[in-house]
């Protein structure tokens, strides 16, 4: 990782690929490997590793190759292999409704949550619910203007800072 961050990325991900059966070094070199033009061969590689056997190592292997299919733009291609294979909800994270959240993809996210041992899909679904009912009042009480009041933020899923003179910063949080 540190390789990565001193812009050795390419140096980083050849020491991490021949140690992918490590959960948390594949996770590293997904990680690293981000802008290097390597996701596809990450992919492919994740990919044998989940056909080839019936639990694929590293265990966390559907998560990782949803992640880098989405960085590449696949969405409909990381919620298959989400589906298909199955995700695990790993401390209390769920992969497959954390995607389709950041996606805007609710009734998916519906039909997810209504399924057997979906708690995860259900509390993300009630909080998606909960925040837009909260913004809908905000603006309705703003007359439809930006409020300014303290703790009126939304998460962002743009990726932008407000009030950073034109400069994007990436941030969770914008004013709605």
């Amino acid at each position: 990782m540190s390789l990565a961050r001193c812009g050795r990325g390419e140096e980083a991900h050849a020491l991490l690929l021949p140690h992918v059966a490590d959960w948390l070094l594949a996770e590293a070199l997904v990680e690293t490997s981000a802008g290097l033009g390597r996701d596809e061969e990450i992919a492919t590689l994740l990919e044998a590793r989940i056909v080839a056997g019936r639990d694929p190592e590293p265990f966390n292997a559907v998560a990782l190759l949803a992640a880098v299919r989405e960085r590449q733009g696949r969405t409909d291609e990381a919620v298959e292999a989400l589906r298909t294979y199955g995700s695990l909800v790993v401390d209390n994270r769920d992969p497959l409704a954390e995607l389709l959240i950041r996606h805007d993809r609710v009734d998916e996210l519906r039909a997810h949550a209504a399924g057997e041992d979906r708690e995860e899909a259900a509390r993300h679904l009630a909080e998606l619910l909960e925040a837009s009912v909260t913004w809908r009042a905000r603006s309705r009480s703003t007359g439809g203007r930006r409020s300014t009041t303290p703790g009126t933020r939304r998460p962002c899923r743009r990726g932008c800072s407000p009030g950073t003179g034109g400069v994007r910063r990436p941030s969770r949080w914008c004013a709605p």
